[in-house]
């Protein structure tokens, strides 16, 4: 489910609503950390109040939010945990506020079934003692950041309630990286090296799926690894759904594509990008590469799953040794000589025992020129 909504495949309308089971018991006015928020999130027009508890099973709501008594299990007449595993409740952001199921520790914990029931709560969250500030997310800030401003203010905003602040009872459940407004991605991003045959100059070229969105065009970013920094490449923002990169110098990187939308919300207007589509350059075997990390890098051939290349800044005589996550040795290649190019090699796949070495992850120890390292090897059909 979170997927379907980070990737738009699953629609809501901007609509919230309010059950105050609370309402003035206390001057502190629970509730009205709901109508600040959603009325800087969705329009006062577009809050519902009612009783949530049954309206959530047929209607459908990006932000919940209801406050009453409770105990670990439930919120009274507003929410109860085994709820949660009989009916599908539709809303994303569910805001409660009562007393003892803030602490998600305990066994059938409230703010626990929210996040593991179906087909929509992505976000659970205690707000009441003191406020949860989320009309930031109106301009794209994701709700774990305007949780971690809320945990660190006591004074910057508007807030009736005089317990709590700074303290780490202060719970959201699910993941902090969701924004309000979802962007469709583009989609199967494809990058290859196009050479060419007058001038034997390489190219990039990256080509894409449109957003299903109206957005302005797309962004490309490049990091060496899926989790190192990315940086974008496109000085302007690409209108097209095509992209070339007139060097030869971006071998073994990831890139991603990102669409770009403009948002015209309640509260004004900003830029908003999607979530990446990601692609790994492929087809591009320099003659010769120079690293600072390694002086021997493998990579499997896309044309067959038991062809490698090995990519090597010096000659010398490389041994290989393939084991499971176990510790276990599966696979061994010894004394093999290679140049100072991409060397292509197979390996059978055949373990010492004489039997088919199985699809997975494994560690691969490269012993080259007398240094030794080790890196993730994948094995798959």
């Amino acid at each position: 489910k979170n997927h379907k909504y980070k990737r738009k495949l699953k629609k809501y309308e901007y609509k919230a609503v309010i059950d105050d089971q609370f309402k003035m018991y206390s001057v502190e006015a629970f509730a009205s950390s709901a109508w600040i928020n959603y009325s800087a999130l969705v329009g006062r027009q577009n809050i519902d109040t009612a009783r949530i508890r049954k309206l959530l099973t047929s209607k459908e709501y990006l932000f919940s939010y209801g406050c009453n008594s409770g105990g670990f299990t439930s919120c009274m007449f507003i929410a109860y945990a085994e709820d949660f595993a009989k009916q599908q409740l539709n809303t994303v952001f569910y805001n409660l506020f009562g007393s003892w199921f803030g602490d998600w520790d305990e066994k059938n914990n409230l703010l626990r079934a929210i996040i593991a029931s179906e087909p929509s709560s992505l976000v659970a969250l205690w707000d009441g003692r003191p406020f949860i500030n989320m009309f930031p997310m109106a301009f794209g800030l994701p709700v774990g950041e305007v949780m971690r401003r809320s945990m660190n203010y006591s004074t910057e905003y508007f807030n009736t309630s005089k317990y709590g602040h700074h303290g780490i009872h202060m719970n959201t459940i699910g993941d902090p990286t969701l924004r309000m407004h979802v962007v469709d991605p583009p989609d199967s991003l494809v990058c290859k090296v196009i050479i060419d045959p007058k001038s034997k100059k390489n190219r990039i070229e990256l080509s894409w799926d449109k957003s299903d969105d109206e957005v302005l065009g797309y962004n490309i970013y490049m990091a060496d690894s899926l989790f190192a920094d990315f940086h974008r490449v496109n000085p302007n923002l690409i209108v097209d759904n095509f992209y070339t990169l007139d060097t030869f110098s971006f071998f073994d990187k990831i890139f991603q594509v990102r669409a770009v939308k403009k948002e015209n919300v309640v509260s004004g207007n900003y830029y908003n990008q999607s979530i990446g589509t990601f692609a790994q350059l492929s087809g591009y075997i320099p003659e010769k590469i120079d690293t600072n990390k390694f002086n021997v890098r493998i990579i499997q051939n896309k044309n067959s799953s038991q062809s490698y290349y090995i990519y090597s800044s010096q000659s010398g005589v490389l041994d290989l040794f393939i084991y499971d996550l176990n510790g276990r040795l599966v696979k061994s290649i010894e004394n093999k000589e290679i140049s100072q190019r991409a060397n292509l090699f197979t390996i059978d796949l055949i373990n010492n025992e004489g039997t088919s070495i199985a699809n997975g992850i494994y560690l691969l120890r490269i012993i080259f020129n007398d240094k030794s390292f080790y890196e993730k090897f994948v094995i798959t059909d």
